[in-house]
């Protein structure tokens, strides 16, 4: 089973799974993907960027990947 843990933000009881995820963001905007980036780092996951469609198929056929944000 795996671990879970609660935590507040404004007064608001939160609850997440305590699974690292391997999490892809594809943005060409590079401050909006360093921004989403540094909030899924805070909860522990691990991230990668690139920013275009060719780099993002490159990452994919070497890495496997829990979720993949795209714009």
């Amino acid at each position: 089973m795996s671990k879970t843990n609660i935590y507040s933000y404004k007064n608001q009881k939160y609850q997440h799974n305590s699974r690292q995820l391997k999490i892809l963001i594809v943005d060409d905007d590079i401050n909006i993907a360093n921004t989403f980036s540094e909030i899924l780092s805070l909860r522990g996951h691990a991230i990668t960027i690139v920013t275009d469609g060719i780099s993002c198929i490159g990452k994919c056929q070497t890495c496997i990947f829990d979720i993949i944000f795209m714009d």
